[in-house]
């Protein structure tokens, strides 16, 4: 399964995720701009992702 991050400077990178097992923590916060945005935390280092990643990992999870 690939997941569409975020790194720390704004650059798209696809992740190749073997299962949703591999997943630790979905994160969702509430920004300074009143957006909602995603964190995924993959092997212990978190991830950037869009609403419509984080929207799908999320339904993956059944949370």
């Amino acid at each position: 399964m690939d997941i569409e991050v975020f790194n720390g400077k704004k650059q798209k990178k696809m992740l190749n995720v073997n299962s949703v097992h591999d997943i630790e923590k979905l994160k969702q916060t509430m920004g300074k701009d009143g957006r909602l945005h995603y964190t995924v935390t993959i092997d212990k280092r978190s991830y950037g992702v869009s609403d419509v990643e984080g929207t799908r990992i999320k339904k993956l999870l059944n949370k």
